[in-house]
């Protein structure tokens, strides 16, 4: 399990930063030549803004996830033990069994001013937004998204989503 997360984060690494990775570049895991084949051919290919389409399925994704809907969730994500979700709180995070389990044990919430942004390299497509995250009693959060995609077949499925609470931190500064 662990050897196909480093590979998906190798992997989405390179077609983030536009290089390629070649096999034994990674001193923890080695990548097959399909797969360093892929990630080359998708990095060197260039970023388009991504689609009416492309957004629907990101912004459809993360409402399913308030809403919780774990069956949506465990359907349109990859289902090759290379997903991983992170989200507020301590833990390194959680596969998708994980993450549907957990989903299913939450009471439904919401979002306000959801409007996910993102671009589409080759097979891949990566999202960012910041919205307000509304809590079963109501409250608002602000919440910052990420989610990458794979295409698969005829579908994009979900391979990576960060959710966490955008909160102000004492000593930290960035900008200017």
């Amino acid at each position: 399990m662990l050897r196909c997360r480093v590979i998906s984060a190798v992997t989405i690494a390179a077609l983030l930063v536009g290089g390629s990775v070649s096999a034994g570049e990674s001193d923890r895991t080695t990548m097959n030549k399909r797969e360093a084949d892929a990630t080359a051919a998708t990095a060197a290919q260039p970023a388009q803004r991504a689609s009416q389409e492309v957004l629907h399925a990101a912004a459809r994704y993360l409402e399913a996830c308030v809403t919780r809907d774990a069956d949506y969730i465990a359907a349109n994500s990859v289902d090759d033990g290379s997903f991983w979700g992170i989200g507020s709180g301590p833990g390194p995070g959680w596969n998708l069994h994980e993450t549907v389990e957990h989903l299913r044990g939450l009471k439904k919430a919401g979002w306000s001013g959801l409007n996910p942004q993102g671009f589409v390299a080759g097979d891949f497509a990566w999202f960012t937004d910041y919205a307000k995250g509304i809590l079963p009693d109501g409250k608002q959060l602000d919440i910052r998204v990420t989610l990458v995609m794979r295409h698969l077949g005829k579908r994009w499925k979900v391979v990576h989503f960060h959710v966490s609470e955008g909160v102000q931190r004492e000593g930290i500064k960035l900008g200017s």
